[in-house]
């Protein structure tokens, strides 16, 4: 088998793959994102009590399922308003 001969001496020769700017810029910015979680995280203590924590856990996902809902509300109305303002208005005539 040719894979395995040791004696096989094609072109050894490597060369560097191109890399532009934005691939560079992309790369650095990568490490230094990762190299940052890395070193600045620090440990999170939980609470003493159990049901303190369950409460706090229960009061986020609230808060979080709150602002969905909100930013929900806000993207229809705006939805309802779009049409009110076009210059079609043939199908709000009543007539």
């Amino acid at each position: 088998m040719k894979l395995f001969n040791k004696n096989n001496k094609q072109n050894n020769e490597t060369r560097r793959l191109p890399m532009g700017k934005k691939s560079k810029r992309a790369l650095a910015m990568y490490a230094v994102l990762v190299l940052t979680f890395g070193c600045f995280t620090t440990t999170a203590f939980a609470a003493s009590d159990p049901l303190t924590v369950i409460n706090n856990l229960s009061d986020f996902i609230f808060g979080l399922i709150r602002a969905i809902g909100m930013i929900l509300l806000g993207f229809g109305i705006v939805q309802i308003g779009l049409p009110l303002t076009s210059p079609e208005r043939r199908f709000f005539d009543v007539r």
